[in-house]
C-alpha cells in the first residue's frame, strides 16, 4: 500500500511524481496537479498551492501526530537526495512526454505515438523504484502511530464515473487555490528558499548535520503550511457533491 503521496514539480524544487499512464492517450507523467481545470477531466487535490518538502509528501496529520521539526528536516533531506538522484531521468521522461504530445497533435498514428512512449518504459521503471525507496525511507522516519494513521486514512481508488468537476466548481477551486497562494506566499517562499539553500550546502559537501540544521530553519513555516493545507482541503471538499467526495478522486492521496 502506498502511504506517501507523490508531489508535483513545486516552486523551484523539481519534485516530480513517477506515476505514468500506460496507453497512448494517458500522459507519461501524472504531474500531481491539484485540479485539471479544462472542463473535460478531473484531478487530485494533492500538492495544491505549491507545497514543498515534507508538506508536499505527506497528508496533514492530526495535532497529536504532527511531524516534529527533526522529522521534517529528515524528510526534506530525503527528498533533496531523491531529486538529485532522479533529475536526469525526470528531464528525459518529460522530454519524451512532450514529444509524444506534439506527435499526437501533429496527427501521427497511434503506432508512432506508442513508439515514442515506449522509449520511456525503462526510465519509468527506474523512477518507480526510486520513488518506492523514497517512500520506504520516509516511512522509516515516521512513528508507528503516524504511519498507522496515514494508512488508515488512505483514500479509496479513484472511480471517475460521473464525477467531472463543473465549470462553476473549477472556477471556485481555482479562486481558493489562488487565495491560498496569496495568503501563504511568505511561508511558501521561505520553505522554497531554505530547500534551495540546503541543496546548495549538500552540493558544496556540507555534512548531513549541517544540511539538516538548514532545513530545520523552515520548520515553523512548514508547520503553518500544513495547517493552511488542511483548511484549503476542507474548503475544496465543501464544494464537492457527495458523489465526487465518495469517488476518492478529489482528496489528498497517499
Amino acid at each position: 500500500m502506498r502511504t506517501i503521496r507523490t508531489a508535483a514539480f513545486v516552486a523551484t524544487l523539481g519534485l516530480v511524481g513517477a506515476c505514468m499512464g500506460t496507453d497512448n492517450t494517458a500522459p507519461l507523467l501524472d504531474d500531481g496537479a491539484p485540479v485539471f481545470l479544462d472542463g473535460s477531466t478531473f484531478g487530485v487535490v494533492a500538492a495544491a498551492g505549491g507545497a514543498t518538502g515534507a508538506t508536499a509528501m505527506l497528508p496533514p496529520l492530526p495535532a497529536d501526530l504532527k511531524l516534529s521539526d527533526a522529522q521534517r528536516a529528515q524528510i526534506n533531506q530525503l527528498i533533496l537526495a531523491f531529486q538529485d538522484a532522479t533529475k536526469a531521468d525526470m528531464t528525459a521522461l518529460m522530454a519524451i512526454q512532450h514529444e509524444a504530445e506534439l506527435a499526437r497533435k501533429a496527427g501521427k498514428t497511434e503506432a508512432e505515438v506508442k513508439a515514442i512512449i515506449a522509449r520511456g518504459v525503462a526510465i519509468k521503471a527506474r523512477l518507480e523504484a526510486a520513488h518506492a525507496k523514497l517512500q520506504a525511507d520516509i516511512e522509516a522516519v515516521l512513528t508507528p502511530a503516524q504511519l498507522a494513521w496515514i494508512r488508515a486514512h488512505a483514500p479509496r481508488v479513484c472511480n471517475t464515473t460521473g464525477i467531472i468537476l463543473t465549470q462553476a466548481q473549477q472556477t471556485q477551486i481555482r479562486a481558493l487555490m489562488e487565495a491560498f497562494q496569496l495568503a501563504n506566499r511568505t511561508d511558501l517562499t521561505t520553505v522554497a528558499n531554505v530547500m534551495a539553500q540546503a541543496r546548495a550546502a549538500k552540493q558544496a559537501g556540507k555534512t548531513e548535520a549541517e544540511v539538516r540544521a538548514i532545513l530545520q530553519t523552515a520548520a515553523a513555516a512548514q508547520a503553518r503550511l500544513e495547517e493552511a493545507h488542511k483548511a484549503l482541503q476542507a474548503q475544496i471538499e465543501a464544494l464537492l457533491t457527495p458523489e465526487q467526495k465518495a469517488s476518492g478522486c478529489f482528496t489528498k492521496r497517499p
